[in-house]
C-alpha cells in the first residue's frame, strides 16, 4: 500500500502542488520567525556582553537599568564613591556610567535617531574606561569635540574633521567629529555619541550622582582584550568591593552601603558581572518573545487558513477517484490499509512543504535582514537552521497535512467495494440536516454569548468578560463556517442575479454549478471567511480607536498647542524657553517619574503605562503636572474628590488602581524616591484613558522625591496670551522647537493625526500579516476550480460541442470563482463586524468608548474579493478552455 500511495501522489503531483504551497506559506511563517528570534536574541546578546564588560558593579538596590532600552536605575552613588573604589585593593579601574540620550545632527540637517526605536545615547570618555577604544583619529579633549561610532557617522553622514551640532540634557553644542569608534557587537540601529569626561559629567551628572559603577578586575585584563572571570574568581571579587565598600558609609553589603554623600543614606549593592548580563539577557528575551507570540499568531492563522486549501484538495480528489478505492476494497484491501493511502499523501504533501517552508523561512529572515540593514539596523547574530527549527517545520508540515486530510481519508476507507460498478461518480449528497441544525445553534449561541458580554460589562464595567466574549467569538466564526453550505445557495442566487442578466448564458451556468455542491462552495470559501472576519474586525477597531482617540482629545485637551518629542523627552530647558515667550500665556506640563510605593499591591496594576522596574514590584512610573493644569490646559473625569487637591501635596489616582489597591480618598501612600521619602494623601480618584499614568503628583512634589536628570517631561501645553492669535502663538513654538530638532508643536485636530497615524501603522502591520491568509485563500479558491476541471471535463466537451466559445467558456470559470470568493467575503465581513462591534464596550476602560464601522473600508474588501476572484480563475479558466474536445467528451468522469 506504501508504494501504492507513492506511486498515486506522483500521478497527482500537479493537484497537490498547491498544498505544498499552502503547507510552505505556513511553515515558513513559523520557522522564520524563530529564527528571527534567534538573531535578534544573539543580537542583543552580543551587545550586553559588549556593554557590560566588568566583573562587578555597584547599583542602587531598583537595579540596573536596560542599556537595550537606553535606562538605568536610580541615579544615586556619588561620584566620589566610584573614585573611592577605583583605589580599592584588587581592583583595576572603576567606571562611572556617564550615559544619557543624546541628540546628534546629521549632514542633512535633520536629527539622527536610533532607528526601529533604538535608542540615541551619549557617554562619557573615561581614560579609566578599558573598553574604550577609538578606532580612527583622537578621543574627545572639550565640549567642542565628538567621537561617533562607525555605524552612526555613517547614517549621518559624517566623518572625521566635519562639523555638527548635538543636543545633550536641552542644551545645543556645536561640535567637530575628532574620531571613530568600533565595537565588537552591532548596535541594532543604535545612536552612540562619545562626549569629553568633563561635559558629559556636566551633562549626564549635574548633581554629582550616577545609576551605575563598573568595577573591573586586573586578572581580566588579557592580550586578547577584556574576559569575563570564571565563577569562584568572579565570586571572590565580588565579595572583596564588598567588603571594602561596606567600610565607606557604614553599612554592610547585604543592606546596601551608603555613603555620606549620598543624600538620604541611598543604598547601593554589588552585584556579579555575570548576573547583571543574565539579568539584561533576561528582559531581553521577555522582549523578543512578545513579538514572537504576536508573529506565531498569524502563523498559525497562516497555517489554519491553510488547512482549508488541504482539506478542500483532498475531499475532492477523494471523489473523484472513489470508484479506484472502491476497486481496492473490493480486491481485499481494508478500510485501515485505504485510510493510510491518503494519510501517506497528506504526509509526503507535509513533509515537502514543511522542507520547502524551513528553507522558505531562512529565505524569509535573509531578506528582513536586508530590510532592517537598509534602514541601519544590523542584526548580527549568525542565521543558521538549527536542528529544532528544521524539525518544528517538518513535523508541523506533516501535523497539518494529515489532520486536514483526516475526514476525506475517512470516506475513502468507508467506500462501499460496490462503487466499483459505478461507471461514474456518485452523486454528490445534500448538506445533512444535522449540520444545519448544529450550525445554526453554534451560531445563535455565539451570538447569546457575545450579547450577554457586551451587557453585563455595561451594567458592571469591571465585570471580567473576556473570555466568554473570546468562546462567544470562536463559536459564532466556527458556526458561521459549518452552516456556509446551508445558506449558500440563496446567497449565490441573489448575489449572481446581475450576472444572470449581463451575461448570459455563462452567468446562469457559473451560478448553477456553485448551488449544485454547495458543501464545496462552502469549504472554497472558508478560508477567505476566515482571513476576511480578522481583517474586517481589525479595521472595525481601528477605526473605532481613531474615533475614540479624537473623542479624547476633544474632551480632554484644553489647550491651544501641545508639544512633545519624537524622543519622548522635552529637556528642562526647552520648557523654560517656551515658558519665557510672551505669546504664551497659561502653560502646564506632565512629567514623569519613578517611585517605590510600599502599599502598591505585589500584583502589577492593570494599567495601560504602569510597569515594574527593576527588581522592585512595587515600583511605578508616576506623572506630574502644576496643580493649575486641570483649570487651564487639561481636563479629566473626577470619580471622587477634587483636582484641586493637588495643590495641598495629595495624590491623584487612575480609577483602576485604587479599584486595584483597595484605595480611596483620605489614605495615606508613602512615596520614596531618589532624592527622598515623603507621604500623600489619595486627593481624588480620576477616570482618563488619555492620561495613562496611574498616579499624578504635583511637579513640586516629584522634585522632592526624583531627582532632576531622573524625571522626564512628556508633555508641554500652551495657550496664548492675551490679544495674542494662535498662529503668532505657533510661530513662536516652532521657532523655539526648530533647534531641538525633534520637538513637535502639534493643535488638537495634529495631535489626534499624530495619535491615529500611529494606528495606521500598526493597521498596516496587522494587514500586512493577514494578507498571507488572503493569499492562501486565493490558492484555495484556484486549486478547487483547477481540480473542477478534471471532476468536469465530460461537462466541458459537451459545452463546448454545443457551440459555447473558449472565451464563455473561461467567463464561467471567472463569474465562479468571483461569484465563490464574494460569498466567503461576505460571511466574513458580517462575523468580523458582528464580533469588532463588541469590543469597544469592553475596552471602554481604556479610552476605546466609540464603535465606528468603516463602511468604505469594507465596500473595498468587497472590491478585493471581486480582484482574487478572476485572479484565482485565470489558470483554471485557461485550462478549461484549452480542453480538446472530443477527448473531454469520451472522458470516463
Amino acid at each position: 500500500m506504501l508504494k501504492l500511495a507513492l506511486r498515486d501522489t506522483r500521478a497527482s503531483a500537479l493537484r497537490l502542488l498547491l498544498s505544498v504551497i499552502a503547507v510552505l506559506l505556513g511553515v515558513s511563517f513559523v520557522s522564520g520567525t524563530f529564527s528571527l528570534r534567534n538573531i535578534m536574541s544573539s543580537t542583543f546578546s552580543d551587545i550586553i556582553d559588549t556593554g557590560y564588560q566588568a566583573a562587578a558593579y555597584v547599583t542602587p538596590e531598583s537595579g540596573t537599568g536596560s542599556i537595550i532600552m537606553g535606562t538605568s536605575g536610580d541615579l544615586v552613588i556619588p561620584l566620589d564613591l566610584a573614585t573611592s573604589i577605583g583605589g580599592f585593593e584588587g581592583v583595576a579601574a572603576a567606571v562611572p556610567d556617564l550615559s544619557g540620550q543624546v541628540i546628534l545632527v546629521g549632514a542633512d540637517g535633520t536629527a539622527v535617531t536610533g532607528s526601529g526605536g533604538a535608542p540615541s545615547l551619549g557617554f562619557g570618555a573615561n581614560p579609566d574606561d578599558p573598553t574604550l577604544v577609538v578606532s580612527e583619529g583622537e578621543a574627545p579633549r572639550n565640549s567642542s569635540e565628538v567621537v561617533l561610532e562607525t555605524s552612526t557617522a555613517e547614517r549621518a553622514g559624517l566623518s572625521i574633521g566635519d562639523s555638527t551640532r548635538i543636543i545633550a540634557n536641552g542644551e545645543i553644542y556645536g561640535v567637530t567629529v575628532t574620531g571613530l569608534a568600533t565595537y565588537s557587537a552591532s548596535l541594532a540601529g543604535a545612536t552612540l555619541v562619545m562626549l569629553d569626561g568633563e561635559t558629559a559629567e556636566k551633562v549626564f551628572a549635574p548633581t554629582g550622582t550616577v545609576g551605575l559603577v563598573s568595577v573591573y578586575s586586573p586578572d581580566q585584563f588579557t592580550p586578547d582584550g577584556i574576559k569575563p572571570l570564571s565563577t569562584n574568581a568572579e565570586n571572590a571579587f565580588v565579595a572583596s568591593v564588598s567588603e571594602q565598600l561596606s567600610g565607606v558609609g557604614g553599612e554592610n553589603a547585604a543592606d546596601g552601603p551608603s555613603t555620606p554623600s549620598s543624600a538620604g543614606a541611598e543604598k547601593f549593592k554589588v552585584i556579579s558581572g555575570s548576573q547583571v548580563r543574565e539579568d539584561a539577557v533576561s528582559q531581553t528575551n521577555e522582549m523578543v518573545g512578545f513579538m514572537s507570540t504576536f508573529l506565531l499568531i498569524f502563523a498559525a492563522l497562516a497555517l489554519f487558513v491553510g488547512a482549508f486549501v488541504i482539506a478542500n484538495t483532498f475531499a475532492m480528489t477523494v471523489r473523484q477517484k472513489q470508484r479506484e478505492f472502491a476497486l481496492l476494497r473490493a480486491v481485499g484491501a481494508s478500510p485501515g490499509q485505504v485510510f493510510s493511502v491518503v494519510v501517506v499523501q497528506a504526509a509526503v504533501v507535509g513533509l515537502i512543504g514543511g522542507a520547502l517552508g524551513v528553507l522558505g523561512g531562512f529565505g524569509l529572515v535573509q531578506g528582513l535582514r536586508a530590510v532592517f540593514r537598509s534602514f541601519g539596523i544590523d542584526m548580527s547574530g549568525n542565521l543558521i537552521l538549527t536542528p529544532p527549527i528544521v524539525a518544528l517545520g517538518l513535523v508541523l508540515g506533516v501535523a497539518v497535512a494529515i489532520a486536514s486530510a483526516a475526514i476525506a481519508a475517512r470516506r475513502a476507507a468507508l467506500t462501499p467495494p460496490v462503487e466499483a460498478m459505478r461507471e461514474s461518480e456518485a452523486p454528490s449528497l445534500g448538506t445533512s440536516a444535522l449540520r444545519g441544525v448544529v450550525g445554526i445553534a453554534m451560531v445563535g449561541v455565539g451570538a447569546l454569548v457575545l450579547a450577554l458580554s457586551v451587557a453585563a460589562v455595561r451594567s458592571n464595567p469591571d465585570a471580567g468578560v473576556g473570555l466568554p466574549f473570546g468562546i462567544g467569538a470562536g463559536l459564532l466564526l466556527i458556526g458561521a463556517l459549518v452552516i456556509s453550505p446551508i445558506i449558500a445557495p440563496g446567497f449565490v442566487r441573489v448575489l449572481s442575479a446581475p450576472f444572470l442578466r449581463a451575461t448570459r448564458p455563462v452567468g446562469k451556468l457559473a451560478s448553477g454549478n456553485i448551488a449544485r455542491n454547495p458543501k464545496r462552495t462552502a469549504a472554497t470559501s472558508g478560508a477567505l471567511t476566515v482571513g476576511m472576519a480578522l481583517v474586517a474586525a481589525a479595521a472595525v477597531l481601528a477605526a473605532s480607536t481613531t474615533s475614540s482617540m479624537k473623542s479624547l482629545v476633544t474632551t480632554e485637551l484644553k489647550a491651544d498647542f501641545i508639544v512633545q518629542s519624537a524622543t519622548f523627552t522635552i529637556s528642562q530647558q526647552a520648557f523654560e524657553q517656551i515658558s519665557a515667550l510672551d505669546e504664551v500665556g497659561d502653560i502646564s506640563r506632565f512629567s514623569g517619574g519613578e517611585v517605590r510605593i510600599p502599599e502598591l499591591t505585589a500584583s502589577e496594576p492593570d494599567t495601560p503605562t504602569s510597569s515594574a522596574s527593576g527588581t522592585d514590584a512595587k515600583t511605578l512610573q508616576i506623572g506630574a503636572t502644576e496643580p493649575s493644569t486641570f483649570s487651564t490646559t487639561w481636563t479629566t473625569t473626577v470619580i471622587e474628590g477634587s483636582l484641586d487637591s493637588l495643590a495641598r501635596g495629595d495624590a491623584l489616582v487612575q480609577k483602576s488602581v485604587a479599584k486595584d489597591n483597595g484605595w480611596s480618598v483620605g489614605d495615606a501612600l508613602t512615596l520614596e524616591g531618589a532624592a527622598g521619602t515623603t507621604t500623600a494623601r489619595v486627593g481624588a480618584i480620576f477616570d482618563s484613558a488619555a492620561l495613562g499614568t496611574p498616579l499624578i503628583i504635583s511637579t513640586d512634589l516629584l522634585d522632592k522625591l526624583v531627582p532632576a536628570q531622573g524625571q522626564q517631561i512628556n508633555s508641554v501645553m500652551v495657550n496664548a496670551a492675551a490679544g495674542v492669535s494662535t498662529s503668532q502663538l505657533h510661530t513662536a513654538l516652532t521657532e523655539v522647537a526648530a533647534p531641538y530638532m525633534v520637538l513637535s508643536v502639534m493643535d488638537a485636530n495634529e495631535f489626534t493625526s499624530m495619535l491615529t497615524g500611529q494606528v495606521n501603522q500598526m493597521l498596516a502591520v496587522l494587514y500586512g500579516l493577514l494578507a498571507l491568509s488572503l493569499i492562501i485563500a486565493a490558492l484555495g479558491i484556484m486549486n478547487t476550480l483547477g481540480l473542477s476541471v478534471v471532476e468536469r471535463t465530460r461537462e466541458i466537451g459537451l459545452l463546448r460541442a454545443v457551440g459555447l466559445g473558449r472565451g464563455q467558456l473561461s467567463a464561467t470559470f471567472i463569474i465562479e470563482s468571483v461569484l465563490t470568493a464574494l460569498f466567503g467575503t461576505a460571511v466574513g465581513l458580517v462575523v468580523g463586524v458582528g464580533i469588532a462591534a463588541g469590543v469597544p464596550s469592553l475596552l471602554a476602560g481604556t479610552g476605546l468608548n466609540t464603535l465606528s464601522i468603516p463602511w468604505s473600508a469594507l465596500l473595498a474588501m468587497l472590491g478585493l474579493a471581486v480582484v482574487v476572484g478572476v485572479v484565482a480563475a485565470l489558470w483554471p479558466a485557461w485550462r478549461a478552455s484549452r480542453l480538446p474536445v472530443l477527448e473531454a467528451i469520451a472522458a470516463v468522469e
